[in-house]
């Protein structure tokens, strides 16, 4: 009678150790940014890497849903190839523009908490398919890069190269970076001296906005070939829902607003994604 007592108090707790599998997970990240680009614009991919834990809970055999919470790299690679405007900034703060030659370059890193929630179906021991969600929160956006700048009107008076030192939610408006450089240029008859390197929002006087907005909800849709009952091999692709870029602070290379001044790109940017992974699950 002990026995059969003890059978029926522990059963809950064997049938949920059953069904239920603890996992880690880790791999790569090669993401990119779609949507409008200027003429002279692309967007590249870059690589990053993930890690995390989830927790599956299995309804069948062959049936279950899955959350995770994942530390993940995504980013892009922003390229910018011919003429457009690129501000110099005057002693008294403002902003000269002039047409030149452009090339940019920018490698953009955004770590995210993730929280992924899927569901995932096992048709054969060895191969599982997925399909879910994915919150994702943005926690340490940085990005480096240069741009060089050649004057079409002046080209031997005014040149430059310029290093791009960012850190989107420390920088300020206004704020530079560290250089042991600071190149002097002409502009008409002044000689103008430029800081060497500069933060996300150099050309802002006054703004507290930031480029990169802190959430973003994708789908998500993968595979996972189980090498035995435990290590298995996934493949993910991500589509962000959201635009991640803030307008008000995206501003265009290519052309300049009906004032004369700065023009802000009024489009939508949607974070895409592919991860490979190696995982456990116990």
């Amino acid at each position: 009678m002990k026995k059969l007592l003890l059978i029926i108090a522990f059963a809950p707790i064997m049938l949920m150790s059953q069904s239920t599998k603890v996992g880690v997970r880790a791999g790569l990240d090669f993401s990119t940014l779609q949507g409008p680009t200027e003429d002279a614009e692309s967007f590249g991919v870059s690589t990053g890497f993930h890690f995390g834990v989830n927790v599956s809970r299995y309804l069948t055999s062959t049936f279950g849903f899955r959350a995770e919470l994942l530390y993940s790299q995504k980013g892009f690679r922003k390229e910018y190839n011919g003429v457009g405007y690129y501000p110099i900034k005057l002693r008294d703060n403002n902003l000269f523009y002039t047409e030149g030659d452009i090339d940019y370059i920018l490698e953009v890193s955004n770590a995210y908490a993730s929280i992924p929630i899927t569901a995932h179906i096992q048709p054969f021991s060895f191969l599982e398919f997925f399909a879910g969600f994915s919150a994702n929160f943005l926690i340490n956006p940085v990005g480096s890069g240069t741009v060089d700048f050649t004057s079409r009107s002046e080209p031997d008076r005014l040149f430059f190269r310029q290093t791009l030192q960012h850190s989107y939610y420390q920088d300020t408006a206004g704020g530079t970076g560290t250089s042991v450089n600071s190149p002097a240029v002409f502009v008409g008859e002044d000689i103008v001296t430029i800081p060497g390197a500069v933060g996300a929002y150099y050309i802002f006087d006054n703004n507290d906005e930031k480029i990169f907005r802190g959430f973003d909800l994708s789908v998500i849709a993968g595979t996972q070939v189980y090498v035995n009952k435990s290590f298995y091999i996934g493949l993910r692709a991500e589509y962000g829902l959201r635009d991640i870029t803030n307008d008000a602070v995206d501003v265009s290379l290519e052309s300049l607003s009906d004032t004369g001044g700065f023009k802000v790109n009024d489009d939508k940017d949607h974070q895409v994604t592919l991860q490979a992974s190696v995982g456990f699950r116990f």
